[in-house]
């Protein structure tokens, strides 16, 4: 009921300022969302890799694909740092922008990564984060969550088409912290004998 009474008071101020000669610019909010299930990682593995000040030089190393260069303009990887991105130019949708870590909750294990210039602000949002939650779902397992929440003028929604749900970086992670394991394990193996 809440919702229906904020879609009505939306309307109605919307028909206000029209027929007040002023011009509204309607704004929709929306968010699209992925979850990937580890059975084999604990979250607090997953969170020492999301939460870790040197995450932004490790996602360039293993999403090479996606990421031609991370440079951070302020900051050093903790909540608060601003980040300039730059993707490879063969990726659709904005190439550049700046974002800053808003929220780093290690009590909940969320992470929120805000547009700040650029990017998806150039084509027509007014709002642009990506947030990432890890939830335990036992002793040596978890859910990654990411969601892509956004709002965007009305008029622009073809901007929207950029936007995937994807477990891309999610299984990037996962597979660097098996590596990681798999190295170590051997590492052992090795010192042992």
């Amino acid at each position: 009921m809440a919702f229906a009474k904020k879609s009505l008071f939306v309307v109605l101020a919307v028909f206000l300022l029209s027929h007040l000669g002023c011009e509204a610019q309607v704004q929709l909010p929306a968010n699209v969302w992925s979850e990937l299930a580890v059975a084999d990682i604990s979250a607090e593995d997953v969170w020492a890799i999301y939460s870790s000040p040197g995450l932004p030089r490790l996602i360039v190393e293993l999403m090479p694909f996606r990421f031609q260069r991370i440079d951070v303009l302020s900051g050093d990887g903790t909540q608060g740092t601003i980040l300039n991105i730059t993707l490879q130019p063969t990726n659709s949708g904005p190439l550049t922008w700046h974002e800053q870590f808003v929220e780093i909750n290690h009590r909940t294990r969320t992470k929120v990564v805000r547009q700040i210039n650029g990017g998806f602000l150039n084509i027509g949002f007014t709002l642009y984060e990506n947030i990432f939650q890890i939830r335990k779902t036992g002793r040596n397992s978890c859910v990654i969550r990411a969601t892509n929440n956004f709002i965007i003028l009305q008029g622009s929604e073809s901007g929207a088409s950029f936007i995937t749900a994807s477990w891309r970086m999610a299984y990037a992670v996962v597979d660097y912290i098996r590596a990681n394991r798999a190295n170590n394990y051997l590492a052992s193996k090795t010192d042992s004998q």
